[in-house]
C-alpha cells in the first residue's frame, strides 16, 4: 500500500512543484521507506507527464517543471542509494551536457529526467562544454552514452567536434553518441556520425533505450 507521503510526492512532481517534491522527498527518507521506492514513485510520476505530453494532454511548460522537480529530487536520493548500493538506475549511464559556447539549460534537464525516470544513471556535466571534458567525464564515470545538447544553428558544429575527438582519441567505439536540441535535425545526426538522435525528451528516451541495448 503507497504511502501518504508518496502519494502526495507523486502530485507534486505532476504538478510541477519543486519545494514540496523536494521537502516530501526528505520526508519519505526520514519515514524510513526504501529510497529505490522512492524513486520509483517519482519515475511512474515523471513518465506519465510525459506520455501525456506525447498525446498533447499536457503543455510543454508543466513537462519542464516535472523535469526540474524530478531533478531536484533525484539529486537528494542518488548519494543515499549509491551508499546503500543499490540499483535504482539500471539501464546504465549517460553523460550529458550542452556544448562549448551554448549556455541553453532547460531542455536539456527535461530530457535528463526523463531518461532518469525510465532508469538511466544521468550524469548532466552541465552547459558550455568542451569537447574533451565529454570524454572525460564518460571515463571517469563509465558512461556508454554520450548525450550532446545544442540549441543554436552555431553551436550544433560542437557536437560533430565531439564525434571527431573520440574518433582522434581512438575511443568512439567504446561510447555511443546520441544529440538533440532546437538546431538540431536528423539529417544533420547522420552527417556527423551521431548513434541517434532525438526531437524531444519523449524520443530522447527511446533512442537511449535502444542504444543501451546494442
Amino acid at each position: 500500500m503507497t504511502s501518504k507521503t508518496l502519494t502526495e510526492l507523486r502530485s507534486a512532481i505532476e504538478l510541477g512543484d519543486v519545494d514540496t517534491a523536494t521537502a516530501l522527498t526528505k520526508k519519505a527518507i526520514e519515514e524510513k521507506i526504501d529510497p529505490v521506492i522512492i524513486v520509483q514513485q517519482l519515475t511512474d510520476a515523471a513518465r506519465d507527464i510525459g506520455n501525456r505530453f506525447s498525446r498533447l494532454e499536457v503543455f510543454l511548460s508543466q513537462l519542464m517543471a516535472t523535469g526540474q522537480a524530478m531533478r531536484e529530487c533525484i539529486s537528494i536520493l542518488k548519494p543515499i542509494i549509491a551508499a546503500t548500493g543499490a540499483q535504482a538506475f539500471g539501464k546504465g549511464k549517460i553523460v550529458i551536457g550542452t556544448v562549448s559556447g551554448d549556455i541553453h539549460d532547460i531542455g536539456k534537464a527535461v530530457v535528463g529526467a526523463m531518461l532518469t525516470a525510465s532508469g538511466f544513471d544521468v550524469v548532466d556535466i552541465g552547459i558550455d562544454v568542451p569537447a574533451i571534458a565529454f570524454i572525460e567525464k564518460a571515463r571517469e564515470v563509465d558512461a556508454k552514452i554520450i548525450a550532446l545538447s545544442a540549441l543554436m544553428s552555431t553551436t550544433a558544429p560542437y557536437q560533430k567536434d565531439v564525434i571527431q575527438l573520440l574518433k582522434e582519441l581512438n575511443v568512439r567505439n567504446r561510447y555511443k553518441v546520441m544529440i538533440g536540441g532546437g538546431a538540431v535535425t536528423k539529417e544533420w545526426a547522420e552527417e556527423i556520425g551521431a548513434d541517434g538522435f532525438g526531437a524531444d525528451a519523449i524520443e530522447a528516451v527511446r533512442v537511449a533505450e535502444k542504444l543501451a541495448e546494442k
